[in-house]
């Protein structure tokens, strides 16, 4: 049912203030993400389409590089040997945040922006009691996944992320369809909630009592710097499922991250520190890299997004206009799309690409943030179009235009008309 929002724009003046956590202003990453953000401000821009182009490729000199490197992996006989190698390292190993240098610098705040007190925002879990819950129904409906005898397309699939997988597993969820338009086999590790940057618990970074699970948490996991055992506390079923894969084996990590981070108010740049947006997914791709080098890195930037009050439920704006006194939602975007340039990874412009906007959000968002059904197909589509063009598999149609003129049926169409059995051309 079409909602209309009418829009309370907040009269709250808020001055500029110093805050802390920008690495070394001079870092020619987080100078690049800076510069991206004003390239990713609207919904339906295609200003970057030929840049993520090339920021996707690979040259020769790169493919051959990730073949030896490949080839070299293949030798591990297991994820536990693999982890255990890692684990003789530790005398050697410094975390990514240690040593870092942060600036304290002036922010720059649009006149006309909406700027909020992140705690006034509503916690996506607390629906119901704001009377606007999601329907049981609308969640768990089960769609109709194409039947796949045997999974003989891109291996293996691993998620990082946060609710926009880690609230629908099941088979209406993005991972059931990347599992099914792939043909591989997918871990979804997303825990709903979470954030990239390491916001709560280990105050002291301490890894013998870690409990974040931030990206930062679950990569120093996966790698075997810290033992899971932690998750067992939060969910039993996340922690066996963590457990029973063979991190060695991946052949992409999918991180999705960024809506929550916005709303906890985190820092957006700060090279490697892990407390910061960009640094958090700077030192966690770094070491997926270097643990599983044949493995390759697929960034998802947050989806567009609406904002309500947590005392009234009212609406107070979306990712373009709402300010949390570090930034927008789309300069979050912008800005990961600039790092997952410098840093050679597979980058997908949700926010952009999935063609959501404040004119057709209630068709794809069940609360202003979490997608629905036909919107998680669609973001599954996104996904799967970029992972298997990477993987060689066929030239795309529709599918090969960026937004805003992705044809999303023929890009479904296309991607489950891939014959997995043939080697690419």
């Amino acid at each position: 049912m079409r909602r209309k929002i009418g829009v309370t724009l907040l009269s709250i003046a808020i001055a500029a203030s110093l805050l802390a956590g920008c690495a070394d202003a001079g870092s020619e990453s987080s100078q690049n993400a800076k510069d991206a953000v004003s390239t990713g401000a609207s919904v339906y821009t295609d200003e970057k389409s030929g840049e993520t182009e090339e920021a996707e490729g690979t040259s020769e000199e790169e493919k051959e590089d990730q073949s030896a490197s490949g080839t070299e992996q293949s030798e591990n006989s297991g994820n536990e040997e693999s982890t255990a190698s890692l684990a003789e390292q530790d005398d050697d190993f410094h975390a990514p945040w240690e040593n870092a240098e942060e600036k304290e610098y002036d922010i720059e705040i649009p006149e006309d922006a909406v700027i909020i007190d992140t705690s006034e925002l509503q916690d996506p879990t607390d629906q119901e009691e704001a009377g606007r819950a999601i329907s049981e129904e609308e969640i768990s409906d089960e769609a109709e996944l194409p039947e796949i005898d045997e999974k003989t397309g891109i291996g293996q699939i691993v998620i990082f992320g946060d609710s926009q997988f880690g609230n629908f597993k099941n088979p209406s969820g993005a991972d059931a369809w990347i599992e099914c338009y792939t043909q591989s086999k997918v871990y979804d590790l997303a825990v709903g909630g979470t954030t990239a940057a390491m916001i709560d618990a280990n105050p002291d970074d301490d890894p013998n009592t870690w409990e974040s699970r931030s990206l930062v948490g679950m990569t120093y996991a996966a790698i075997g710097r810290i033992s899971p055992e932690f998750l067992k506390q939060y969910d039993e079923e996340e922690y066996e499922l963590f457990k029973s894969c063979d991190f060695s084996k991946t052949d992409y990590f999918i991180i999705e991250y960024g809506v929550n981070d916005f709303m906890h108010g985190v820092q957006i740049w700060g090279d490697y520190n892990p407390r910061t947006y960009l640094g958090a997914i700077h030192s966690s791709v770094d070491l997926l890299k270097s643990a599983y080098p044949n493995a390759k890195i697929v960034i998802v930037g947050p989806n567009y997004a609406q904002f309500f009050s947590s005392s009234t439920g009212e609406y107070l704006g979306d990712g373009n206009i709402l300010h949390n006194g570090v930034g927008f939602l789309f300069q979050y975007s912008g800005a990961l799309a600039g790092l997952a340039g410098d840093m050679h990874t597979i980058w997908v412009d949700a926010y952009n690409w999935m063609r959501i906007g404040p004119e057709n959000a209630y068709e794809y968002l069940l609360d202003g943030i979490h997608l629905n059904n036909p919107a998680r197909r669609r973001f599954a589509a996104l996904i799967s179009r970029f992972i298997a063009r990477d993987a060689g598999y066929y030239n795309f149609g529709q599918a090969k235009v960026e937004a805003p003129d992705i044809d999303f049926e023929a890009l479904d169409e296309e991607l489950l008309s891939i014959d997995w059995s043939k080697k690419p051309e």
